[in-house]
């Protein structure tokens, strides 16, 4: 309630102190003695009148002098008004509401994060007026302030993962900024223990109290899809396609026949398995797909369960299934023995496994062919990409077939040699094929690649040179080549010049490459950086590499944003999951929560701070000393003018 209260309030014993000028007014004022003359009874009239308007006054000087001792009193006893609500002036708070996608777990038809609503509702009507309070939502995508104190009853929790420490760190610098005497912060959270291990918490600021509110409830079964992912992205004849699913009980009992189900689209492809997990186990489901045929596929593992916690009960995949990719190697100068070949050391990079050996496990299929006198390219429709390696000559017909095949999607590679001529480079530029001027085949010489684009997905992994370094390439001559205008220059040498160049024509993709794909100019084919570049090339062409893969996989969140599901981000399907740390049930105290984080112990709640500063000389802003000392000063005024005009 509201009212008038002390500061120091022993001192309004010394109101006593008015009686000390009610005394000398009573009991020292004269007694004149009445004396009768008759020569003056005219005059006495006239005194009677005058001794009225004394008496008067001096009740007056005695009201003013006591209200002037009562009025000391009060500035010593330092007094202020306090309207209801207004200890919260000293007062700051800021609560924290973890939404997280765990706080959907239900117990009893409520979930941890209506709790946590309700708890912070309760706390937030409880504060004072004059409190300054901050009410914000964490996940681990970060904090994100309410507008304003109202509790949104319909809001839900997010699909994002647990971090106290990133949520506290929000509230850390937020406290330290607040001059307030009593700061707190009221975090309301099922403390997972997955979320003290995130984000590191340092320099909490001293005087800032902690309070841990637990909503959360031990979860008694709960039954989770944490993985789903296919064992390869390409599809072989005679080998089924694997989709492997992992299914996680976190709960405190083991889960029998347990019901496993994969739907795929757009082949609508389902399968079912049955499995059991025990208790804070994980199995692993793996559906056997036969007679897949290559495309987009998209859809879920899902497991039949009731449990508190169903939002972990789906997970969500893409795929591109690929056919092998055939890549047509044109020979344009076979040499008398295989190793003379300018395609021997892309076949073999490509094979894993030299020219007439059986082919390990990869993506890609290698086509050789000599290019000799009167040859034609052959149909390109099932090839994926085209090398011509140092081709002295093509027909107008094997241009139209190049031009028709890069425009529609096809990937052409280009690289030079001894053979290659400017007359050839033209023609195949007229076409939109060759996205330079060749100038000349350099002398022979040291021409080391010094320069590349470190961000560009085909050379990334090089930018590390742990993973390789492409200085170590050297080569005794190089094309020189002069970029038309668009043309991308990927890598150089030292002399500046183009040694491997990018563009584009229609749909497809053109790489030309300032040398030979032999040891003709340099020794770069038996280096060991040579199989993993050529990896790259064509894992960059057919979109094999991560950065140009159709498929992505990307983290739900922040907030409610960005459910689990699966939809497209332009041309690329993206699957979005819950964190599956979320599933993990295991929980910690509101002390090992303290521990873990380095934060102070709790004060109990008797010994909380009063809602006064805690220096008593320490100014209040509704302190009533400044009308108390003009008052003083105005009496002081009044009594003195006053007294110069009243006798005894």
């Amino acid at each position: 309630m509201g009212g008038i209260n002390f500061i120091h309030g022993g001192f309004l014993a010394g109101a006593l102190a008015v009686a000390i000028p009610i005394a000398i007014h009573l009991l020292f004022r004269q007694k004149p003695k009445p004396i009768s003359i008759g020569s003056l009874h005219f005059l006495k009239i006239v005194l009677q009148d005058h001794v009225r308007r004394r008496r008067v006054r001096r009740w007056l000087l005695l009201a003013l002098r006591v209200a002037g001792v009562f009025l000391l009193v009060l500035l010593f006893a330092r007094p202020y008004f306090q309207a209801a609500g207004l200890e919260g002036d000293e007062r700051e708070v800021a609560l924290l509401i973890d939404q997280s996608a765990s706080m959907a777990t239900q117990t009893a038809g409520r979930s941890a994060f209506q709790r946590a609503q309700e708890a912070a509702e309760t706390y937030l009507e409880q504060l004072p007026s004059l409190t300054v309070a901050h009410l914000a939502y964490c996940d681990d995508s970060g904090v994100e302030p309410a507008s304003d104190l109202t509790i949104d009853r319909k809001r839900t929790p997010g699909f994002g993962g647990t971090d106290y420490g990133k949520a506290l760190a929000w509230a850390r610098d937020l406290m330290v900024q607040s001059k307030r005497a009593e700061r707190r912060v009221v975090f309301f959270s099922d403390l997972q223990r997955i979320g003290v291990d995130r984000t590191s918490l340092e320099g909490w600021p001293p005087g800032v109290g902690v309070e841990v509110i637990d909503v959360g409830k031990p979860v008694a079964t709960n039954l989770a899809v944490t993985d789903a992912a296919v064992s390869r992205s390409e599809v072989r004849a005679g080998e089924p396609f694997i989709v492997s699913a992992v299914v996680s009980n976190t709960g405190a009992f083991p889960s029998r026949e347990v019901v496993v189900r994969l739907k795929l689209q757009p082949r609508a492809i389902e399968r079912e398995q049955k499995t059991t997990v025990d208790a804070g186990a994980s199995q692993v489901v793996r559906f056997s797909l036969d007679a897949l045929t290559p495309g987009l596929y998209q859809g879920s593992v899902h497991v039949d369960s009731s449990d508190s916690f169903p939002l972990d009960d789906r997970r969500w995949l893409a795929f591109d299934a690929r056919g092998i990719d055939r890549v047509l190697l044109v020979d344009g100068d076979p040499g008398d023995s295989p190793f003379a070949s300018q395609t021997y050391y892309l076949e073999t990079a490509l094979r894993l496994r030299p020219p007439g050996q059986a082919s390990t496990a990869t993506p890609y299929e290698p086509v050789p062919l000599a290019w000799t006198s009167g040859k034609r390219l052959p149909d390109l429709t099932n090839f994926r990409v085209v090398v011509l390696c140092d081709v002295e000559e093509l027909a107008d017909s094997d241009l139209s077939t190049l031009r028709e095949f890069v425009t529609s999607g096809g990937r052409l590679v280009f690289f030079s040699g001894d053979q290659v001529t400017r007359a050839l480079c033209e023609r195949l530029r007229s076409s939109r094929l060759f996205p330079a001027e060749f100038l000349e085949n350099t002398e022979p010489g040291s021409f080391p690649l010094v320069q590349w684009q470190k961000d560009h997905p085909l050379l990334r992994p090089f930018a590390d040179p742990q993973h390789g370094d492409l200085r170590r390439l050297t080569f005794r001559r190089i094309s020189r080549l002069k970029p038309d205008p668009g043309t991308v220059v990927l890598a150089r040498d030292q002399e500046q010049n183009p040694w491997l160049l990018e563009s584009t024509l229609g749909a497809g993709k053109i790489l030309v490459f300032a040398v030979p794909a032999s040891r003709d100019w340099g020794e770069w084919p038996v280096s060991r950086l040579f199989l993993p570049l050529v990896h790259q090339v064509l894992g960059y062409l057919t979109e094999r590499l991560p950065e140009t893969q159709r498929t992505r996989s990307l983290a739900t969140g922040p907030g409610r944003e960005h459910p689990p599901g699966v939809g497209l981000d332009g041309a690329l399907i993206v699957t979005r999951n819950l964190d599956p740390r979320e599933s993990d049930g295991e929980r910690i105290t509101p002390k090992e929560f303290r521990r873990a984080l380095h934060l102070p112990a709790d004060e109990p709640k008797s010994k909380a701070k009063p809602a006064v500063a805690k220096d008593p000389n320490a100014q209040r802003p509704d302190e009533l000393w400044k009308t108390l000392v003009w008052a003083l000063l105005a009496i002081l005024v009044i009594e003195t003018f006053i007294a110069n005009r009243t006798h005894a």
